[in-house]
């Protein structure tokens, strides 16, 4: 594993790799099935890693345009545009959709599984998206072609295929492996249970057409190459935000919550409106009552949302969805990443925590894929208030 110019981790550094094939590319295309207002200000994680993919192009010096599919002519762009709404509402208000709550979280995976399936089919019948992309590439030049998430790849392949002058690279991030993403959360049922595994089987259909696959933790790695994928072909890729070393945030006259915060330990928690992070901020309800009155977590984001009613520790602050989401990280003295579910993907909230350069209390799902930032502390569930507490009296005494 290496680190290079401070932005990027990769695990193949030679012949064929990302950072090897930028040097004789023309254009950059980064494809996001995120809007550009979502992308400049990321509210999930699959938002928040395609444009830490855009800033490292921009900051490479590379041609790079960022293609919003929600735009893209055709019915590929027609149905992510709905999708794309649907997010937005879920993005701000949790419960939008009537079955939108923690036990109707199978039915909303299960109705994405459904969607995705459809978006597969339309993009291979999609002619007029396959035109539009193709007027996008500088003629006579090597283009490359980074397409988020497996589904609808196809385009871009048969794009690659139909150009005469010049060449065509087409890259896929895996952003988790979606197959065995999907398996977690539809449940056992027959009809999705096959479902899901109809959808890995069209992932490593899809993924064998690009020239390179690019993943998000060397455990993804390993598990397509266990399923087929040549080696030859994977690679390990995260943009990572530089480490600034921001001081806590000021804005001179305190607001209502500074002066809340002011003189404890603040722990930072983002989290969008998903099973994963309900858990997670369930596990930090559990620990807070212990580490009052000297931490107070401040959880931020629509996952807030499922907690509306709830008997909260006074320690713990429900922020919700802000759209100054800089400013409230920037009261936090440290980060918590407390994942204990999902063996796949990373936990894309980490980037938003590194870039402070401070320090972040992981288990080790939540640190998965940025095991070699400085600043983390891993350690179990269980361990986790004990590590805070340890620093807290560290911190204590230093001072």
């Amino acid at each position: 594993m290496s680190e290079q110019a401070g932005r990027t981790w990769s695990e193949r550094t030679g012949e064929g790799s990302l950072l090897e094939t930028l040097a004789g590319v023309s254009r950059v295309l980064v494809f996001s099935n995120f809007s550009r207002a979502e992308l400049e200000k990321p509210a999930f994680g699959g938002s928040r890693l395609i444009a830490a993919q855009a800033d490292f192009f921009r900051e490479e010096g590379c041609d790079i345009h960022v293609v919003d599919l929600e735009r893209l002519a055709g019915v590929t762009g027609l149905a992510l545009r709905l999708a794309g709404v649907i997010r937005r509402r879920r993005r701000r208000e949790s419960g939008f959709l009537p079955f939108d709550d923690e036990k109707g979280e199978k039915r909303i995976w299960r109705l994405n599984l459904l969607f995705n399936l459809l978006v597969e089919i339309l993009s291979r019948l999609d002619v007029v998206a396959r035109r539009r992309i193709g007027s996008m590439l500088k003629p006579g030049a090597e283009n490359l072609l980074v397409w988020n998430y497996p589904f609808g790849i196809r385009i871009l392949c048969r794009v690659r295929d139909s150009v005469r002058e010049g060449r065509v690279r087409v890259f896929v991030y895996e952003h988790n492996i979606e197959g065995d993403f999907y398996h977690e959360r539809v449940g056992m049922g027959l009809l999705f249970a096959r479902l899901a595994g109809l959808f890995g089987r069209i992932e490593l259909d899809n993924i064998a057409g690009a020239d390179r696959v690019l993943c998000a933790s060397p455990r993804d790695m390993e598990r397509l190459e266990s399923s087929g994928v040549d080696p030859e072909r994977l690679e390990v890729w995260v943009p990572r935000p530089r480490h600034d070393g921001r001081g806590r945030s000021s804005r001179g006259t305190a607001t209502p919550l500074e002066e809340r915060l002011s003189g404890r330990y603040v722990i930072g928690f983002i989290g969008s409106d998903y099973g994963p992070n309900v858990i997670a901020v369930q596990h930090i309800l559990g620990m807070a009552p212990g580490l009052a009155p000297e931490a107070v977590f401040l959880v931020i984001g629509s996952v807030c949302g499922r907690f509306a009613g709830e008997a909260i520790p006074d320690n713990v602050m429900l922020a919700g969805f802000v759209d100054d989401l800089e400013e409230h990280l920037g009261l936090c003295d440290a980060f918590i990443s407390p994942k204990t579910t999902s063996d796949t993907g990373v936990e894309i909230k980490m980037m938003d925590y590194m870039k402070w350069g401070r320090p972040v209390f992981a288990t080790a799902a939540g640190a998965r894929g940025f095991e070699d930032y400085p600043g983390l502390i891993i350690t179990g569930i269980e361990g986790m208030e004990e590590a805070i507490r340890s620093r807290i009296a560290g911190k204590r005494g230093a001072t």
